[in-house]
């Protein structure tokens, strides 16, 4: 079974790399990370896919194997991805620098980690983004997917209505950012704040009356991923 490892060796190869110093040079990382890389101890965040989308490599099969290999292939023959998240494909009647991200629902269990993805039925248009926007941040095109935001304990940064899109191979918590989350079995869109150590789901509607905030710990508050574009008919 390919590797990661595999990958990196045939992308150091094709960019004439022989150490791991060099490639370390080429993603601006430590050498020691590269090496965990190598043994399989982490796997690629966004700095070193942000590099490799400079190649001539699909930055998904560098970094879990889906195919096709070259971004070639995914503007020539109209790819899309097979593994959990599926729901991202080269838009088939647009530009090749396009990205459909499919709008879903989230089907989730309380304490359970992982999603079951449905395809909305009703304003089901995908989002359309520019693949450029997607290398430049170093996100996997099959690990994006977008929801729409319900009810008003979001506002004024979101309203009911607007559609996120939902890096869900980022979960690693940042004070301030949006996340979507699995509190206690219910898909949620909330800002994560951090205080007296501890992680807490925070509602941007200053009713704190009725938006109080929600202590996030175990298995009651599962990450599912980190919002990072949203689409909004208010200016």
């Amino acid at each position: 079974m390919e590797t990661l490892k595999d990958r990196l060796t045939e992308v150091m190869e094709d960019l004439k790399i022989t150490r791991a110093k060099d490639l370390a040079i080429f993603c601006d990382v430590s050498e020691g990370l590269v090496t965990q890389w190598f043994s399989g101890q982490t796997n690629l965040g966004p700095k070193p896919l942000k590099a490799f989308s400079r190649t001539r490599f699909n930055i998904d099969w560098i970094a879990d194997g889906t195919l096709p290999k070259y971004r070639e292939q995914v503007a020539n023959e109209g790819y899309g991805t097979s593994n959990q998240f599926s729901k991202v494909a080269v838009a088939e009647h647009g530009s090749p620098n396009l990205i459909e991200v499919r709008k879903v629902n989230l089907r989730l269990s309380a304490g359970i980690i992982g999603i079951a993805l449905d395809q909305q039925e009703s304003n089901g248009e995908p989002l359309l983004v520019q693949r450029s926007w997607v290398d430049k941040n170093g996100f996997i095109p099959s690990k994006l997917i977008a929801v729409a935001i319900k009810g008003d304990s979001m506002e004024p940064a979101l309203y009911d209505g607007d559609t996120v899109i939902i890096n869900t191979a980022d979960c690693k918590l940042n004070d301030g950012d949006t996340y979507a989350v699995n509190y206690e079995g219910e898909a949620v869109v909330k800002r994560l704040v951090r205080d007296l150590g501890q992680w807490f789901l925070s509602s941007d509607n200053s009713d704190k009356s009725k938006y109080g905030r929600k202590t996030c710990q175990g298995s009651a508050c599962i990450i599912i991923g980190k919002v990072v574009h949203k689409q909004s008919d208010r200016i």
